[in-house]
């Protein structure tokens, strides 16, 4: 229990206790309550009367007073039981949260630590969207603020809703994020350590005209072999060798067909000497 809880919780038992003290001498102390009605009575000119009446309102003053400090004492003990409660169990929310917080932070380091290292070292203008084989993000973007320090911006981690997260080692996200993005957080950024921060982002403009492209690499043109030109000489002997083919083909075309005319008559000379023969 908190200090401040401990000073009201005593504070309700010294009431408690005195009312139920107070009411016990009214029932059971009735002769000094009775002295002190009579003293009472002597300094305001009263003439004092103990009756029965009396006698009776004392008897009711004290139950009543006596109720009064155990009902005072019992919502005293409830307040303080239920303030334990909330204690215990904000201590435990706190436990879990920083046991999120830590498992968080390790996983971040364990993912993003190596890539982060390898988009320090790109100093390019401009605002960087780039993904990630193996991790699911609706964005993830880098650069440089106005200060020239270094920004990554997680958005929807495991393409959860609000599971935003931010790198900015040497200033803070409010005032190094994109710039023409227009982040918005829902609430303050909370500092995780060593320049991470958790960051729930609430509103989000469209980066298709604002994100550096990636140079796209320009196609090499493919090499031609230059076609050699034969000179005049070579070119004449190629002419005169074609000729000469075709000449030598065409005279042995024309001696083929005389052999086969003489061949022809010879042999219908013979086929007529023939059919004479009786």
């Amino acid at each position: 229990m908190s200090s401040d809880g401990s000073s009201a919780f005593i504070m309700v038992l010294c009431v408690s206790a005195l009312c139920i003290g107070f009411g016990l001498l009214t029932i059971f102390a009735r002769d000094f309550m009775w002295e002190l009605t009579a003293w009472g009575n002597s300094w305001k000119g009263l003439r004092s009367e103990r009756t029965e009446g009396w006698e009776a309102s004392q008897a009711i003053s004290g139950i009543i007073l006596i109720l009064i400090g155990v009902g005072f004492g019992c919502w005293g003990f409830s307040q303080t039981s239920m303030q334990a409660q909330r204690e215990a169990q904000n201590q435990a929310e706190e436990t879990q949260v920083a046991a999120t917080a830590s498992a968080n932070i390790d996983r971040l380091k364990t993912t993003f630590g190596a890539l982060i290292s390898e988009w320090q070292s790109d100093d390019s203008p401009g605002i960087k969207r780039v993904r990630v084989p193996g991790i699911s993000a609706k964005a993830i973007y880098y650069g440089r603020c106005d200060g020239g320090y270094f920004y990554v911006i997680i958005r929807e981690l495991d393409n959860q809703t609000y599971n935003d997260y931010a790198y900015v080692p040497d200033s803070s996200p409010q005032y190094c994020k994109p710039d023409g993005l227009l982040l918005n957080f829902m609430n303050d950024p909370l500092s995780m350590d060593d320049g991470w921060w958790d960051i729930d982002i609430n509103s989000f403009t469209e980066d298709s005209d604002i994100i550096t492209p990636t140079p796209s690499r320009t196609p090499q043109p493919t090499p031609t072999v230059p076609t050699a030109t034969p000179n005049a000489a070579e070119l004449q002997l190629t002419i005169d060798a074609a000729v000469q083919a075709q000449v030598t083909q065409a005279a042995s075309q024309q001696e083929l067909a005389i052999t086969q005319t003489i061949a022809a008559a010879v042999q219908g000379t013979l086929t007529a000497a023939a059919q004479a023969t009786p």
